[in-house]
């Protein structure tokens, strides 16, 4: 993460699920809009594991009519979790450990796609 902020990247860390969700409510209930481009969203959190954050996190975003990027990180390239990611609404996934030049390209595609 120490690269990221050297690149002018905001950077907010959490310890499980549970904390991700709650930044991401907080700033929705405060300013009515999220502050964040993307989320990087590690599948194998305690208390509440990414995937269950992922899908409270799209409940919320509901609600405001707004949809942050959300990027898995996993240690699994294919399988039954991919199948997950996809259905907890994550938008794409990186295998650990997480390597800057593939965080970079799929910032990239998700900011193409985003522009269609």
């Amino acid at each position: 993460m120490k690269t990221l902020t050297h690149w002018g990247a905001t950077v907010k860390l959490c310890g499980n699920g549970g904390e991700a969700l709650d930044l991401v409510r907080n700033d929705l209930v405060a300013h009515r809009k999220h502050g964040y481009d993307y989320i990087l969203m590690d599948c194998q959190m305690p208390i509440m594991d990414g995937f269950e954050a992922a899908r409270e996190i799209r409940k919320e975003e509901k609600s405001y009519d707004v949809h942050i990027p959300i990027i898995a990180l996993t240690s699994h390239e294919q399988g039954e979790e991919t199948r997950r990611m996809i259905e907890a609404g994550m938008d794409h996934h990186l295998t650990k450990p997480l390597k800057l030049d593939r965080l970079l390209g799929t910032i990239r595609y998700i900011d193409s796609n985003a522009a269609i």
